[in-house]
C-alpha cells in the first residue's frame, strides 16, 4: 500500500499547504493533518507546521484526552489504555500546541495518540520533541511529520485494544528560496539513554519501511538529494 504525503512549505514566512493524499482516512484539523487507519486505530502520519509562536504560547496543557470529533465512531477511546501499561503518547506534542486553546484541545484527540512505553514517551521521545523546537529559528516556519511504523509488538490481554508500534519516526523539514533541508529520526519504542544522533536515518529509509512517499511535490532531483543523505551540518548539529 502506498501513501503519498505532500509537504507544507514555508516561503518568506507564508505557509503553503499542499494537499495531503492518503489511501486511508484523511483528517484535517486546524493545526495538523492526519492519515488515520481505522483498522489499527493509529495514524500513519501526523503533519503540522512548527514555529516559535506555536510552542512559546501561554496555553497550558489540559490532559483532556477525547475521541476525535471528525470520526467519533472510529476514533480510539481514552479508556483503551486503561491497565495496558502504555502511555497515551502524542504524535503532534502538546508542547508544540501552546499557541491557543484550540491547538491544545486538538492535540489531545485520540487520533493523535499512539501507545508508547512510559520510559520512551517521557524519556528519549521527549528529548526528540525538545530537539525539534531547538532547531527552529526566529521568523521561520518548519514542517514536522511524525508517526509509528506499522510493525507491531505481540498482543496480550492488557493490550487487547491496542496495536503497539515497535518504532516511531519524526521528520523536520524546511524550505525557502535559498535552501531546502530535512532531518529524519527513527526510534525503537523502548527506554534509551543513547544520544539522539544514534537514531538519525535517511528519509529514504523511513519511506522504505513505512510505504509513505514524503515531500512528493519537490523536484525529483531535490528529493533524491535530501532524502538519501543525513545532513546534520545544514541544521548546525
Amino acid at each position: 500500500m502506498k501513501f503519498i504525503l505532500i509537504g507544507l512549505f514555508a516561503i518568506s514566512n507564508i505557509v503553503y499547504a499542499s494537499q495531503h493524499t492518503c489511501d486511508e482516512t484523511s483528517l484535517s484539523h486546524k493545526y495538523y493533518k492526519i492519515c488515520f487507519n481505522k483498522k489499527t486505530k493509529l495514524a500513519h502520519w501526523v503533519s503540522y507546521n512548527l514555529d516559535e509562536k506555536m510552542f512559546r504560547g501561554q496555553t497550558r496543557r489540559t490532559n483532556k484526552f477525547k475521541v476525535d470529533p471528525l470520526i467519533p465512531k472510529d476514533s480510539p477511546k481514552p479508556d483503551y489504555y486503561k491497565g495496558s501499561g502504555y502511555d497515551r503518547g502524542h504524535l503532534a506534542p502538546a508542547g508544540d500546541m501552546r499557541i491557543d486553546t484550540t491547538a491544545m484541545k486538538e492535540s489531545f484527540f485520540m487520533t493523535n495518540i499512539s501507545p508508547q512505553e512510559p520510559s520512551f514517551n517521557r524519556g528519549v521521545w521527549k528529548r526528540l520533541e525538545n530537539l525539534m523546537r531547538s532547531l527552529t529559528q526566529s521568523n521561520k516556519t518548519y514542517t514536522v511529520v511524525t508517526g509509528p511504523l506499522f510493525e507491531f509488538k505481540p498482543k496480550s490481554f492488557k493490550t487487547r485494544f491496542l496495536n503497539i508500534p515497535k518504532f516511531f519516526y519524526k521528520l523536520i523539514f524546511y524550505k525557502d528560496k535559498y535552501e531546502v533541508k530535512v532531518l529524519a529520526y527513527l526510534l525503537p519504542n523502548e527506554v534509551s539513554k543513547r544520544p539522539l544522533s544514534d537514531f538519525l536515518v535517511t528519509v529514504d529509509e523511513i519511506e522504505r519501511r513505512s510505504g509513505i512517499d514524503f515531500f512528493k511535490n519537490l523536484p525529483i532531483t531535490t528529493q533524491n538529494k535530501i532524502e538519501s543523505q543525513i545532513d546534520t551540518g545544514a541544521w548546525g548539529l
